[in-house]
């Protein structure tokens, strides 16, 4: 019996000490399973501990790689186009030996322009310069610095036409906002490289502040691009465009709200501006109410008409006056380009040149009548 004992104690000693030795090497294999499925990490620090005496994690190298949508890279890409034709507008600085006193910085940074030609045109608005003379303005481009030479300004469209001396310059593709949609994703850039992505909010916007405001000129357009969301004031003269790179208007207030200047209220300027150095428009001479404005207008003023510019008053000795224009007429439509919200009289008549004859369909007493109006010249 107690050879068997023994025998059975002996056999228990192994069986534990068998099982000590498994669960070692059980739990040994685990974590190294653990380590190496769940620590993507342990390789390296394993391979650094066995060449190192001291255990350190290794550099965690970041993998180049940019997760972004269409969207992203279309912006990126007209980013890229439209960046090299911007400049920066800024007041000349006086001449002086301290290095520091020579920068310009983008604090300091009045607008921006776009450049038209590879001669050294540029388009900007008349903010962005606040009245000041050719000679207290310099222009920045890249690392150059350029004298402004010219300003040729167009009060109509508030934009104004600068000129450097200046060869082989990148030139600004410009696209149709009459073409924009609302709701259509635009982007702001300016010559500090500051992005700003935008939608459009209004493509037909009129600033109403009171009544009098509803009051037009057939010589003010009186319109602009509304965007979603406001813009800094280094953004002022700044190109707002798609994404195509292909410039829509330039940024000409930012107070209040962000109002873009259309570029086709300037774009055809610019053959006057190279030919002549300066800006010639047509006149017609009339103060108007744009009828899809004026909500709650009297039916018997507005002759049951949704759309139209109703005569609000004739300027004196007017091609307007001289041509039988009556005070209450409802202008219906200029060369068969009928009046609405998408075009006004001013923006119908602008496409014309001074002496230019145009047919205008009238609505007076409610009758349909048509007048040939010779069209004058607005005078500075």
């Amino acid at each position: 019996m107690k050879f068997f004992e023994q025998k059975r104690q002996q056999l228990i000693s192994e069986i534990v000490i068998l099982s000590a030795i498994f669960g070692f090497a059980g739990g040994i294999v685990g974590e190294l399973v653990a380590d190496v499925y769940l620590d993507p990490w342990h390789n390296s620090y394993l391979t650094n501990s066995a060449v190192n005496s001291d255990p350190t994690v290794s550099e965690l190298k970041p993998v180049k790689r940019i997760i972004a949508s269409d969207q992203d890279f279309a912006i990126y890409q007209a980013v890229q186009k439209i960046s090299p034709a911007i400049l920066g507008i800024y007041q000349k600085k006086p001449t002086t030996t301290n290095v520091l006193n020579q920068i310009y910085l983008p604090g300091s940074l009045l607008g921006n322009g776009i450049i038209l030609t590879n001669d050294g045109w540029l388009a900007t608005v008349n903010a962005a310069i606040a009245g000041k003379r050719a000679d207290q303005l310099t222009l920045v481009h890249g690392q150059k610095i350029f004298p402004v030479t010219k300003i040729v300004s167009d009060k109509i469209s508030q934009v104004i036409f600068l000129k450097i001396d200046a060869n082989n310059l990148p030139v600004a593709t410009l696209g149709d906002s009459d073409e924009i949609l609302a709701g259509q994703v635009v982007v702001n850039l300016n010559s500090v490289n500051e992005v700003k992505v935008n939608s459009i909010k209004n493509p037909d916007y009129y600033f109403i502040s009171s009544a009098s405001s509803l009051v037009l000129t057939s010589e003010e357009y009186g319109k602009s691009i509304l965007l979603e969301n406001l813009a800094t004031d280094g953004f002022m003269g700044s190109p707002l465009f798609n994404l195509d790179g292909e410039v829509i208007g330039l940024v000409n207030q930012i107070n209040q709200q962000a109002l873009i200047s259309p570029v086709n209220h300037f774009r055809f300027l610019l053959k006057e501006v190279l030919k002549n150095q300066l800006v010639k428009r047509p006149y017609l001479g009339v103060t108007y109410l744009d009828l899809t404005q004026t909500l709650g207008l009297d039916q018997a003023l507005r002759q049951n008409r949704e759309a139209g510019a109703l005569i609000y008053q004739l300027v004196n000795n007017s091609p307007a006056q001289q041509f039988g224009l009556e005070k209450n007429d409802i202008i219906l439509s200029v060369e068969n380009q009928t009046i609405d919200q998408e075009n006004n009289l001013a923006e119908l008549i602008q496409q014309y040149q001074i002496g230019d004859e145009i047919n205008l369909e009238i609505l007076r007493a409610g009758k349909v009548i048509n007048k040939k109006v010779i069209l004058g010249q607005v005078k500075d």
